[in-house]
């Protein structure tokens, strides 16, 4: 549940705000989803100090739709040293031969996000000229 109702909507928020907002009209929305970041971050922490995996015992469903939201923890300011139990479950995550195998396909996959111009962005994300009234 956390991942449906917390950890998908906030992260993604985030990432929207931090990356693909126009510059300067992010700054409540910044703290705000950092801040709820965090704090999403600490209930990880706190369930995988009790469990292996987020479900409990065994790797399931809750943990493969967690762990992409995680792979960006240096960049949203969460550092795995502060939180080991995270560390311990995306470690162990990371290491899945299914998970290296996805993620070296998706390494080849050519991103324009950061040559994207503010056009593009704007028909992308349906605002300015491009906006639905």
């Amino acid at each position: 549940m956390i991942q449906l109702t917390g950890v998908g909507p906030m992260f993604g928020q985030w990432t929207h705000f931090k990356l693909f907002a126009p510059k300067g009209s992010g700054d409540y929305s910044m703290g705000r989803y950092t801040s709820e970041i965090k704090r999403l971050y600490e209930v990880l922490e706190t369930r995988l100090g009790k469990v292996p995996y987020l479900g409990g015992q065994e790797y399931s469903i809750a943990d493969i739709a967690t762990y992409p939201w995680t792979r960006n923890h240096d960049t949203q300011g969460v550092k795995w040293e502060d939180n080991p139990n995270l560390a311990r479950w995306f470690n162990a995550i990371n290491e899945r031969p299914a998970v290296k195998a996805a993620l070296a396909k998706i390494g080849a996959i050519k991103s324009n996000r950061e040559t994207a111009s503010d056009d593009d962005k704007d028909r992308f994300f349906n605002r300015g000229r491009y906006a639905r009234a």
